[in-house]
């Protein structure tokens, strides 16, 4: 990974292959930090961040399970002198990737997966349902 955009794609490509999703809780960009090109931190979208707490909630059903599981992610300046300090950096390697992998809640039950977003494709498969008549519901008279 070498740019925020890197980081965004890995991010998809994680969260699709382990049914899980992220929220940014946190950026700082190049002109915040002298030692970074970018840096992202992920917070686990069961976590409390900008949600109703659990004792508030009034529609019955939360994610919010207050989970603690994040992924801290630094892209490393790529410099003369980084390169001299850091052998990962010489070595083509700037990213870190840190993982809090302590989700307090199943990742693939049924009810964990039906607050994930459904992929693009995902979406089309449903729309070509409807739109061939599957969805329709008929009752009998």
């Amino acid at each position: 990974m070498f740019s925020e955009q890197d980081i965004c794609k890995w991010i998809s490509i994680h969260s699709k292959q382990t049914n899980t999703s992220w929220c940014v809780n946190n950026k700082l960009s190049n002109s915040e930090s002298s030692r970074y090109v970018c840096r992202k931190i992920y917070m686990c979208h069961h976590s409390g961040f900008n949600k109703v707490s659990i004792d508030n909630n009034k529609k019955g059903r939360s994610k919010n399970t207050e989970c603690k599981a994040q992924i801290d992610i630094k892209i490393k300046l790529n410099t003369k002198d980084t390169r001299k300090k850091d052998k990962y950096i010489r070595d083509g390697l700037p990213a870190v990737v840190i993982f809090v992998n302590e989700h307090n809640h199943n990742l693939a039950s049924a009810e964990a997966l039906s607050f994930l977003r459904p992929t693009n494709e995902v979406r089309i498969i449903y729309e070509n349902y409807f739109n061939d008549g599957l969805g329709e519901y008929l009752s009998p008279l």
